[in-house]
């Protein structure tokens, strides 16, 4: 299987704070579905949580904790 090259992005969020990552998807898609694409974001993942939280991106449900 045939891999893209390592791409850079970034964008500005609704908060003004600069997003960057790092993405490769995989080449082809089975059955016309589109095979995953793979995403290494720059910060550290316990970083990008807390400031998801702080900006309000990520809440509590509505209606409590909630599982399956």
């Amino acid at each position: 299987m045939a891999v893209s090259p390592v791409l850079d992005g970034n964008r500005v969020n609704a908060h003004g704070r600069l997003i960057e990552w790092k993405m490769l998807t995989i080449e082809g898609d089975w059955h016309g579905l589109l095979y995953p694409f793979f995403i290494q974001w720059i910060e550290a993942d316990h970083e990008r949580l807390d400031l998801l939280k702080k900006e309000g991106v990520i809440k509590d449900h509505p209606a409590g904790k909630t599982t399956l």
